[in-house]
């Protein structure tokens, strides 16, 4: 039960940071949203970017990273989202390509 409960903490908090860091991003204050992301991926105990967190959040970690000048991050970030988005049973074939356009 005390793992469940920490999990939907974890999850929570991501979720909010996800949001900040979307905002920060949309406002293209991309160290605000980078910073912000940075603490998503400290949540999942995991490296930039990561399997370990929602295809979306490498997504945009990976456009961040692109307008900071940090290309190979960019570019294992989007190698990392089309892996999570192929891999999502989840995901209708028409969904996993209108990501995958919206991504590329």
């Amino acid at each position: 039960m005390l793992r469940a409960v920490s999990r939907f903490i974890r999850g929570t908090k991501a979720a909010l940071l996800w949001d900040k860091a979307e905002q920060a991003a949309t406002e293209q204050d991309y160290g605000k949203s980078l910073s912000l992301l940075r603490s998503i991926y400290d949540l999942s105990a995991s490296e930039m970017p990561s399997m370990d967190v929602p295809y979306g959040v490498n997504m945009l970690c990976g456009n961040v990273a692109s307008k900071t000048g940090d290309h190979r991050m960019a570019a294992n970030a989007a190698r990392m989202a089309l892996r999570q988005i192929e891999q999502d049973r989840g995901l209708s074939r028409n969904e996993k390509d209108y990501l995958t356009y919206y991504l590329l």
